[in-house]
Formats: structure tokens, sequence, C-alpha cells
């Protein structure tokens, strides 16, 4: 899968500048406008390719909720955890949006092109009835830069049903992916890969969970 990059610079020699891989500290410095060089606007690419027919019919309607993300990596920076477990962040690279809403956007993505299962955003869907709550708590979502750079993910998926709400169930769902190298945009590779993977597995796991009793 291919990361997507949104530049707000046509200076030239910014693309050298982009792979550069500097570590700031959690608190990062504040530039006046006009200072400094723009970052690198990153987002996760769902699957491209739909994951093909389901057992489940007819279709089934998800509201996928904000996940909730540890205040420390719920903004827009691409975290990197060091050694000492302190959150660093990558200097010059943002997703597009903080981490819940990227997110959300990127499961809801993903779940409509798993046949019938039917993904809707909780924030922008807010009128349309769904069959079922999907409930998201983060636990990791950081890379880690040691002498082979990775990713690692892990998460809580929870189903539920409306009307009246009921508890289903509830898995943990976890990813690394190793990066080539430690350029921003191969950390996002990763991360595309981690979510890839994750995704997979939340999609059957849902399947078997709203499949019809035989």
């Amino acid at each position: 899968m291919t990361c997507r990059v949104w530049r707000l610079s046509t200076l030239a020699g910014v693309a050298g500048l982009a792979g550069l891989m500097v570590l700031a500290g959690c608190n990062p410095l504040v530039e006046l406008p006009g200072q400094g060089q723009p970052p690198d606007f990153y987002r996760l690419s769902p699957p491209s390719q739909d994951r093909g027919p389901s057992a489940i019919a007819p279709a089934r309607v998800v509201l996928v909720e904000t996940p909730s993300v540890p205040g420390e990596l719920a903004g827009s920076d691409i975290a990197v955890r060091a050694d000492d477990n302190r959150i660093n962040f990558i200097d010059g690279a943002r997703w597009t949006d903080r981490t819940p809403d990227l997110l959300r956007r990127y499961l809801v993505s993903a779940l409509r092109r798993a046949g019938p299962i039917k993904g809707i955003d909780g924030r922008e869907d807010i009128d349309i009835q769904a069959d079922y709550r999907l409930r998201i708590d983060v636990e990791r979502f950081y890379a880690e830069v040691h002498d082979t750079p990775r990713v690692d993910i892990r998460l809580t998926a929870t189903l539920l049903r409306n009307g009246p709400v009921v508890l289903l169930a509830d898995r943990v769902f976890s990813a690394e992916r190793s990066a080539d190298n430690k350029r921003a945009g191969a950390i996002v590779d990763a991360f595309d890969g981690a979510m890839d993977r994750i995704t997979a597995d939340l999609e059957a796991w849902l399947t078997a969970e709203m499949a019809p009793a035989p």
C-alpha cells in the first residue's frame, strides 16, 4: 500500500528534508508563522481492494464510534516511543487529522469495502439507524526506532447491538510491521501495513459475530 503525502511548500530542496527522521520532545516548540519548514502531511491508506463476499446476509450496518486514544497519542503528530517509554514525535511530519478521527475514517472506509458489512461514520451519519456499534479503545499506536524501526499497534474492539444496546463481544487486535528505514514515509508505510492486518482480522471477527445463527 502506498502512503499519500501532501506538501505545503514548493521551495526547492524541501523534498530532501522530508526524509530526515528527527525526533522532537513531547512538547514541540511553537513556531511563528513563516518560520521553519512546513510539515509533510500523511494519511493512512485503507485496503485498495474489496475483501470479497461475506457470510453475512443481508447487510449489517455498523456505526463506528470515534476511537478512544491515550492523550499523548491523540494529536496529529506521528508518535515514536523511546527506549525509556517516553513518547516523542517525528519532526516535520503530521497525520492529516487527529489520531482518533484518522482511525475512525480509516475504519469506516475499510468496512465499506467489506461486502455486506456497511460501516458508517459515528460523527457524520448520526441520522442513520445502525444495527450495531463498534467501539475502539487504542492502547498503542506508535513507531519504535531501534536498530530495526517498526510500528506497534494494539487496540480493543467492542461490538454492541442497538435497540436496546447489548454487549455482544470484544477482542484485542494487535499488529507489528517493520519499516524499511527511519524516514517518515517508510514509517507511514509500516503503519499502513499494520492497520491492513488489523482490519482484515477485525472484518473476519465482525463477520463471525454478526453471522445469522444456524
